[in-house]
């Protein structure tokens, strides 16, 4: 039992052994056994018979060495339960009375073999039940007849010394015709005495409270007063039924419970009435025989007593027989009757071995497969649909404020390492043309002859402010005015690396007095267009942008340019560049399609409601030339986020545009 469900490994050791080993707990059990010889394994006889030893031998001197092969004495308990949760009967027609068993398993031929064995099991057992009566009549007859025969031989003895008394072996006529009269009254007393057996065997079950045993339910049906007995059997089997039934669900004292029980006794006190009253009908007929016999036996009392002695031994012992041969008759019947029994089903379809599985069904699997990846992408599309909270096109600009909006920028092809200025390299392109239209529509804000300071801001880092910022600059540049970019994002300066030029001294500089603007405007490669980095970051950037001198520094420059444009720090983290957007004369709030937020426009609109911002207008960047109000945009910057150098945190990089199909499942974030 200590091996059972236990994985035992066997290694064949040589040609004429082998070893097995188990565990116990972390005890290694190993034992060795001769080949086609039985041996002894935990209360288990073994033998394995194998050809080809050869070929299975492992090398190894070491006993336990891990072994390719293993087997499982599995529990017969266990191993049903298993195999009976994977039967399957379906009633093909109540009609036809047909059924289908069915049963599945990894192994076809294991479950075809398991399905005709059910089916020939079944049959055998109708046969058994159909059979088991006569059995237990059989063995009930078998019983009686060893009873009998014992007192058959005790009589033949008593008869065989009377014979010698008498001196003869032949039995007078007259002693003849009065054992022929009595045979006919023998008979009737051998079946008496076969019903009276049969009822003190009733009587004996009931004693016993065995209700609901198949003996008793035989030695009703072989009792002359059956259908009397089988009535009464039947109602006592209903009631105990029902007090079982009221035990699960009643207290042992409720009144249904001790009603049903009353009812139940009152039964068995019926069925124990009628059995006696039918024993004491056999009884008072045996009586009348024995009387009978008792008159016969009169006429014959001047026979000499050694041979009345005789006949009445004669007569007893012709009794037995008679009993003895009465019971080897109905013992003939019944073996008759049971070597009879036909089952009265039929198996009309043999399991076969199928050629395929049934399951998984390839075409089903990939159905199942087909719609859940329809109901996971509708899933997943309404999911984005109504987490969906990006820009994507004018039309929610105009829906969420009431800006004026200055231009759309498209989406730059090529990738562009970090926010340089290209309205230059192709000035013919569809990106030049809507700085261009921007720049036209600045001259609608204010067509005033005089320097103009222009702040672009935006909510958070990577909508493209700077690009912005240096392109806007560089087309302005290009109808003649004179633009100076101020890069005031001294958190996170980046004018000074889109030009590909030293952050030295700029405006920290110029604010904290260390330099002068002369000493910090740098040139560019292009005409009329100069810059003034950040500078070296400082650690108090807010107050140097609010103080006086930054005043001061524009007024200077508006000497010297006809456009001073203003990089300033997104607005939507720190608030540096907020007095700068107040007094600009041209502030403009950049967005960028398809990666600003809805809920930006709550900043802008707070904005302009609370600093009485004027001229606000907004650039919508990014923005897809094939789909308007979907785009990728360019791929620079480095981000913001408080920390090291005094960052906000790290912008997205670049993002060449995505296939179709990837585009349906990625969001820029």
């Amino acid at each position: 039992g200590a091996i059972i469900g236990k994985e035992i490994k066997i290694r064949f050791y040589s040609n004429n052994t082998y070893i097995l080993t188990y565990y116990m707990g972390n005890t290694q059990v190993t034992r060795k056994f001769f080949i086609n010889k039985w041996g002894n394994f935990n209360d288990f006889n073994i033998i394995i018979k194998t050809k080809n030893i050869s070929q299975l031998i492992e090398s190894g001197s070491d006993l336990s060495a891990k072994s390719g092969f293993f087997f499982i004495i599995n529990d017969r308990e266990n191993l049903c339960d298993k195999y009976h949760s994977k039967i399957d009967i379906l009633i093909l027609n109540v009609t036809a009375g047909t059924i289908q068993i069915a049963y599945q398993d990894n192994s076809p031929q294991k479950a075809a073999d398991i399905v005709n064995t059910l089916a020939s099991e079944f049959k055998q057992y109708e046969l058994e039940k159909k059979s088991e009566s006569s059995k237990k009549i059989l063995s009930f007859i078998d019983k009686q007849l060893s009873s009998v025969y014992e007192t058959l031989k005790d009589y033949e003895s008593q008869i065989q010394n009377l014979k010698r008394e008498l001196r003869t072996n032949n039995i007078p006529d007259y002693a003849n015709i009065f054992v022929d009269k009595l045979n006919e009254f023998d008979k009737k007393i051998s079946e008496i005495k076969l019903q009276k057996s049969i009822l003190a065997e009733v009587g004996n079950f009931m004693s016993k409270n065995e209700i609901e045993s198949d003996n008793l339910e035989w030695l009703v049906m072989s009792s002359k007063y059956n259908e009397n007995l089988k009535t009464i059997l039947e109602d006592l089997r209903k009631y105990t039924i029902n007090v079982e039934n009221l035990k699960v669900s009643n207290t042992p004292n409720s009144f249904t419970l001790q009603r049903e029980i009353k009812l139940l006794n009152e039964k068995k006190s019926d069925f124990i009435k009628q059995v006696n009253y039918f024993r004491k009908q056999l009884d008072t007929e045996e009586k009348e025989l024995l009387k009978s016999v008792n008159d016969v036996e009169g006429s014959f009392n001047e026979l000499p007593e050694t041979e009345l002695e005789y006949n009445k031994i004669s007569r007893i012992y012709n009794v037995n027989e008679t009993f003895y041969n009465l019971l080897l008759t109905k013992k003939a019947e019944y073996s008759i009757n049971m070597a009879g029994f036909v089952s009265s089903n039929e198996i009309l379809e043999i399991a076969q071995v199928p050629n395929k599985p049934i399951y998984p069904n390839k075409n089903t699997v990939m159905l199942v497969c087909l719609v859940i990846g329809i109901i996971s992408s509708l899933i997943l599309i309404v999911i984005q649909y109504i987490l969906f909270n990006n820009i994507t096109s004018t039309n929610e600009i105009k829906k969420y404020t009431d800006l004026a909006i200055l231009g759309l920028v498209p989406t730059y092809k090529k990738q562009i390492p970090v926010s340089q200025l290209i309205v230059d390299q192709n000035p013919k392109s569809s990106i030049a043309e809507a700085f261009r239209s921007v720049r036209t529509n600045l001259q609608f804000i204010s067509s005033e002859d005089a320097p103009k300071v222009i702040a672009i801001t935006s909510s958070v880092s990577g909508e493209g402010k700077t690009f912005i910022a240096i392109n806007l600059a560089g087309i302005i540049a290009f109808a003649g005015k004179r633009v100076c970019i101020l890069d005031l994002d001294m958190r996170k300066p980046k004018i000074h690396i889109g030009f590909n030029a030293p952050n030295n001294a700029g405006m920290s500089t110029i604010l904290i007095g260390k330099t002068n603007i002369e000493e910090c405007i740098q040139k560019t490669n292009l005409k009329n267009l100069d810059f003034i980095p950040a500078g070296p970051i400082p650690p108090n950037p807010a107050e140097l942008i609010i103080s006086a001198r930054m005043e001061e520094t524009i007024n200077e420059l508006k000497k010297s340019y006809d456009i001073i444009l203003i990089d300033n720090p997104p607005v939507g983290i720190v608030s540096d560049g907020i007095s700068i957007i107040c007094k600009a004369d041209f502030p403009i709030f950049i967005f960028r399609s398809n990666y600003s937020k809805r809920f930006f426009f709550e900043k802008i609109n707070n904005l302009v409601a609370e600093y009485k911002v004027k001229n606000m207008s907004v650039i919508l960047n990014g923005v897809d030339q094939l789909n308007p109000g979907y785009g990728y945009g360019y791929g620079y910057g480095y981000g913001y986020g408080y920390g090291y150098g005094y960052g906000y945190y790290e912008d997205v990089p670049f993002k060449s545009e995505l296939p179709w199909y990837k585009r349906i499942f990625t969001r820029e974030s």
